[in-house]
Parts: C-alpha cells; structure tokens; sequence
C-alpha cells in the first residue's frame, strides 16, 4: 500500500492530498528515512510524522483498506520515544521558568543543609558511641582484676598481704623496724578520724 493512502487510511493524517504535501515536505519519515508518497508501507515498518510541535512514531500492524475510524486505530500501535531534554525546549519555545529554577534552588539547598545536619548529628553519636565503648572496656578491665582479687581472696598470700598492708599485723618471732620520722598508714587513719 502507499504511504499518502496508509496515512489516510489510518487516520493519522485526514486527507490523502495533505499526506502527500507533508511527505513532500519531508515530515514523515518511514524507517528512519525521509519518505515519498509512493513508498510502500509494510507490516512492522516505522513511520515518525513531524505534525507542528509534535512528533508522532507509529509501527504498522495492518495494511488492509478500511473505512471505519474504530477499524483505522487496529493499522498502527503507537511508540513512545524518548524526547532529549533540548529538543522538549525547542519544541516548547518557552524559557525556562525562573520561578521553578527557583525552587528547584532552594529544595537543593535546603536538601544539603538537612543533610549535613544528620551527617553533624551522626559523627556526634558515633563519637559517643566510642567513648562509651572506651569506658566499657576500662570497665571490663576493672572487673577482671576484682574477680581475681576474689579467686585470690582465700589464698594464703592473700591474707598475709592484706594482714600486713592494711592491719600493721607481723609474724610471730618477725622483727619490726618502724621509723618514727615516716608516718605510717595507722597515724594518718587516727589523724583522718579526729
């Protein structure tokens, strides 16, 4: 089938005589390639129609004649392309809104400051985090030396140690030595009770 009576056919372009002025033109391309009217359309082919501000692409279903508009939408599926951000300006002729350049400003900066703000609060928390972990290992240090204090509680050793550091008590036949110009640990605890 010709491309200007598919076109017509199809509806996509209302009249056939309009269909062959905008392949003269060069407005339809038909596999990516500037079309004449006398092309031949086949199943699977794609067809862009450049209509004013729009850009149409269609892949072809059917080719058969038709007269009903509901028969003519079962000729084409219609594809979605990608438009680059460029062309939808130019195509648009509108400036870009300084009202929405705005906005997007002021929703990027304050994004930023929301976010350095919980990166701020996050390094504070890990820091506490640290000391805590710092604090719990001086803890656990402290704990193993009393719990071996208490193992070692019922020693001999032990005993004879803390007899003699902290009650002044010495062995039978032991001689002691005290010299008066060093105070001793028993003076300071009756000093430290008056």
């Amino acid at each position: 089938m010709r491309l200007d009576k598919y076109l017509k056919n199809s509806r996509l372009i209302k009249r056939r005589t309009v269909a062959k002025e905008a392949c003269e033109k060069g407005l339809v391309k038909l596999n990516n390639k500037v079309a004449k009217p006398s092309d031949e359309v086949n199943v699977c082919d794609i067809i862009s129609l450049k209509l004013g501000e729009r850009e149409i692409n269609v892949r072809v279903t059917d080719v058969s004649d038709v007269n009903s508009k509901k028969d003519a939408l079962t000729l084409y599926e219609r594809i979605w392309s990608i438009v680059r951000w460029g062309d939808f300006m130019n195509t648009r002729k509108r400036k870009f809104p300084i009202a929405l350049a705005i906005i997007i400003l002021m929703t990027v900066i304050y994004g930023s400051v929301v976010i350095g703000k919980q990166i701020s609060l996050r390094n504070q928390k890990l820091e506490i985090i640290s000391r805590n972990k710092e604090t719990i290992s001086n803890l656990k240090v402290d704990i193993d030396n009393l719990n071996q204090e208490i193992e070692n509680s019922s020693s001999s050793d032990f005993i004879e140690k803390v007899a003699r550091e902290e009650l002044g008590m010495v062995k039978p036949r032991e001689i002691v030595y005290v010299d008066k110009n060093m105070p001793s640990k028993h003076n300071e605890k009756d000093n430290n009770l008056k």
